[in-house]
Parts: structure tokens; sequence; C-alpha cells
């Protein structure tokens, strides 16, 4: 219920001025190959566990939607004064 709200304040946060055309470029190509794989890999785990394909694609647009929670968790568990992207590879380690 309070998750727009985070992602309102976390992006005020956010210095998009820092960004020029190659980060953007970057940044696009790398969202995509994440966004990309974690769904192909969920359509092909579901299919092998025998779901039909709309099922299996469904399955796989929910799963790509848990990585939120994940994301919203490390960066509001972040010390004061430290960067999200630390603290984001810090809760990878201890979620693993």
């Amino acid at each position: 219920m309070l998750l727009p709200a985070f992602f309102a304040v976390a992006g005020l946060s956010v210095d998009l001025g820092m960004l020029d055309s190659t980060g953007v470029g970057e940044l696009a190509v790398v969202l995509a190959a994440a966004v990309g794989a974690k769904i192909a890999s969920a359509v092909v785990a579901g299919r092998l566990a025998g779901l039909d394909t709309r099922t299996a694609a469904a399955l796989a647009a929910l799963l790509n939607t848990r990585g939120l929670t994940d994301s919203s968790s490390s960066t509001s568990a972040s010390p004061p004064g430290s960067s999200p992207p630390a603290s984001a590879a810090c809760w990878s380690r201890w979620h693993w």
C-alpha cells in the first residue's frame, strides 16, 4: 500500500543530470537484458513444469515484479549517507 509513496520519495533523490547519452544507452541495454533474461527463464521453467504458454508468461510477469519489493527493501534499509546501489549489493548478499 505504501510502495507507490516509497518510489515517489526514492525517485526524488535521483539526480538524472549525471547521466549522459552514453549512460542512458548503457542503462537501457542492461535493463532490457535483465528483464528479458528474467522473463525468458521464468517462461521456460513454467513450460518445463507443464504450464501452457499463456500461464507461463503470466507467471513470468508476476515474478518480474517481485524485484520491486526487494529493491524497495534494500533502499529503505540503507544507512543514512550511503548510496542505494551499495545497500542493494548488501541486501543481495543477505537475501541469498
